[in-house]
């Protein structure tokens, strides 16, 4: 399953309740251990991510089947829509 991980580094999705979060893994975990005042139960097979979430910059511990990898798509859209509103800016100032 190791072949499978996610990097540090790595923009992540998760949800957490009904609403869907962006983040980037800080750390893999695969082995049980302390991290603040939680013990991440991990290992080979079941690892787990620690994650800082992209909003309010707070640590979450998730197992891997809860995160999947970012595709950039908000990112991307969101350039995508920057960059139009300037070109339909730059056009109307042409105008």
């Amino acid at each position: 399953m190791s072949d499978s991980l996610l990097q540090e580094g790595a923009q992540v999705n998760f949800n957490i309740g009904r609403n869907q979060n962006t983040g980037t893994i800080k750390e893999v975990v695969t082995e049980e251990k302390q991290v603040g005042d939680q013990i991440v139960h991990a290992s080979e097979e079941n690892p787990h991510y620690i994650i800082e979430h992209s909003k309010t910059g707070s640590d979450i511990n998730l197992s891997a089947n809860q995160v999947s990898e970012s595709q950039g798509q908000g990112q991307k859209g969101n350039q995508g829509s920057q960059g139009k509103r300037g070109q339909n800016d730059d056009q109307s100032d042409q105008a």
